[in-house]
C-alpha cells in the first residue's frame, strides 16, 4: 500500500497547481476568493464595490429597487419587464436577472439589506407573513428566522458581486423546463441528472458549486429574502450558499409548474467556463457508492475538480510517483466525504492540515473498488491540503476529484 509518511509530506510546503482538463487554473480560485473579500473588507461598505468593473451592480446596492424601500414588490410580478412581454421566457428573463441583482444588494452590503430587512417585521402576524404582491403563507420560525438573519448580516462583511453566467443559466433552465413538465420537487430532474451533472453539460466550473431552488414565491425580492431567512433550516444551506466567499458566478432560470406556482434554480460556482463543457471533456467515471455521480444527493459540492496526473507534475519523493495537491477552506466539525475517481490508474488520496500532518487518507473505498473514498470530520477553521497520488509510480492519466458533505448514512458509518 502506497502510504503517506507525515515527515515526507511535510517537505513538500510548496503550494502546487495541479494539471487539469479544464481550462481554468484552479488553485488561484481559492487565492482570488480571499482576495476578494479582502478588497470588499477595504472599501466602503456602502458603495460595496465601486472600482469593479465586472459590478453587476454599477449604482448603491439600495438602488435596486427603486419603489417604496418598505415594500418588498410594490408592483405586480408580471411587470417586472418594461419591454415586450410576449413570451413566457421573455417575461421571465427580467424576473431572473432581478433575483441576480437582489442576492447582489444583500452580498455587496449586507447591513443596507439588513436594515431592509428589518422593516419587514411590519408583515409577520405569529407565523404568518403576509408580504405584499404574495399571497399569505405559513412559516415555521415566524419573525424569529427574520430577527436571525438580520443578526447574522450585521456581522458579514460587503463580498464581491455574483455575475451572471449564460451557461450555468442553460443547467438551472433545464431542471425548470422538466419540473415545468412533471411537477415534481428537487434537484434531480425525471433524467436523473443531479445539478453537477447539468452544469457540466453547458460548461467546466472551477472550485465548489451549489443549487438552491424556490417554489412558490411570486416575487424576486421574496426568493431572495425567504432564501436568507432560511426558514426552518437550522443549518442555514441556502443562505449560505448566498454569502459564500469562493463563489463568483451565478445562473439563474424561473418557470411556472403545473400547478400555477413559480419554480426558481439558482445555481453558484467559483467559475465558470461556458466554453468547454465538461463532459464533452471526459465522460463520467464509475460512481463511488452513496454519493454517485449519477443522483447526488445533496444540493451543494464543497469542491469539484477534473485533473490529470501528467509528466511534469511534481514527484513525491518517498515512492517516485506523481501528485497534485488541492486546497480548500473548511470548518470546525464540518463532516466532509472526499471522493477520487479515475478509470485510468489506482488512485490514492489524503487529506492534510495546514503544517503538512496527514489526518487521513484511502487507497480503495471498498473491496472490489479502486477508488478512494475518506469520510471526515474537519477539526478546526482554516486551511486543508488534498494530496492526489497513483498507487504505483507509472501511473499516469485523468482523474475526479469532488468534495461532498457527508449524508446521514456516512455520518452514522464514520
Amino acid at each position: 500500500m502506497n502510504l503517506i509518511r507525515s515527515s515526507a509530506i511535510a517537505l513538500l510546503s510548496t503550494l502546487i497547481i495541479p494539471h487539469s482538463v479544464g481550462a481554468v487554473p484552479q488553485l488561484p480560485q481559492i487565492a482570488r476568493g480571499e482576495v476578494a473579500m479582502d478588497i470588499a473588507q477595504d472599501s466602503d461598505p456602502d458603495s460595496a464595490q465601486d472600482s469593479d468593473p465586472d459590478s453587476v451592480q454599477d449604482s448603491d446596492p439600495d438602488s435596486v429597487q427603486d419603489s417604496d424601500p418598505d415594500s418588498v414588490q410594490d408592483s405586480d410580478p408580471d411587470s417586472a419587464q418594461d419591454s415586450d412581454n410576449s413570451s413566457e421566457t421573455e417575461q421571465f428573463s427580467q424576473f431572473e436577472a432581478d433575483i441576480i441583482r437582489e442576492m447582489n444588494r444583500a452580498r455587496t452590503n449586507p447591513n443596507s439589506y439588513a436594515d431592509w430587512l428589518s422593516r419587514q417585521r411590519q408583515f409577520f402576524n405569529g407565523n404568518t407573513l403576509n408580504l405584499p404582491g404574495e399571497a399569505p403563507f405559513e412559516t415555521q420560525e415566524g419573525v424569529a428566522a427574520l430577527e436571525e438573519a438580520i443578526e447574522y448580516l450585521r456581522s458579514l462583511r460587503p463580498l464581491f458581486p455574483l455575475m451572471d453566467s449564460e451557461g450555468m443559466s442553460q443547467a438551472a433552465r433545464e431542471l425548470v423546463m422538466d419540473q415545468a413538465v412533471s411537477g415534481e420537487e428537487g434537484h434531480t430532474g425525471s433524467n436523473s441528472l443531479g445539478f453537477v451533472e447539468r452544469l457540466a453539460k453547458y460548461g467546466t466550473f472551477s472550485g465548489g458549486a451549489a443549487e438552491n431552488l424556490s417554489y412558490g414565491r411570486e416575487t424576486p425580492s421574496t426568493v431572495v429574502m425567504m432564501l436568507i431567512l432560511d426558514d426552518g433550516d437550522p443549518n442555514r444551506s441556502s443562505r449560505n450558499k448566498i454569502f459564500n466567499l469562493d463563489f463568483r458566478v451565478s445562473g439563474v432560470a424561473c418557470g411556472d409548474r403545473p400547478n400555477s406556482d413559480t419554480i426558481c434554480t439558482i445555481n453558484y460556482a467559483g467559475s465558470y467556463d461556458d466554453e468547454t463543457p465538461s463532459l464533452a471533456i471526459r465522460p463520467p467515471v464509475t460512481p463511488l457508492p452513496d454519493i454517485g455521480a449519477g443522483n447526488l444527493p445533496n444540493s451543494e459540492i464543497l469542491l469539484f475538480e477534473n485533473g490529470q496526473l501528467a509528466d511534469g507534475d511534481l514527484v513525491y519523493p518517498e515512492d517516485g510517483s506523481l501528485y497534485d495537491e488541492y486546497r480548500f477552506v473548511g470548518k470546525a466539525g464540518q463532516q466532509i466525504v472526499i471522493s477520487l475517481e479515475s478509470t485510468d490508474f489506482d488512485p490514492f488520496l489524503a487529506l492534510l492540515n495546514e503544517k503538512r500532518d496527514v489526518l487521513g487518507q484511502n487507497d480503495d473505498a471498498s473491496e472490489g473498488n479502486q477508488n478512494s473514498s475518506l469520510a471526515i470530520t474537519l477539526p478546526y477553521d482554516g486551511i486543508y491540503y488534498i494530496f492526489v497520488n497513483g498507487y504505483n509510480n507509472e501511473d499516469r492519466g485523468n482523474y475526479r476529484l469532488k468534495i461532498l458533505p457527508q449524508s446521514p448514512t456516512e455520518e452514522a458509518n464514520q
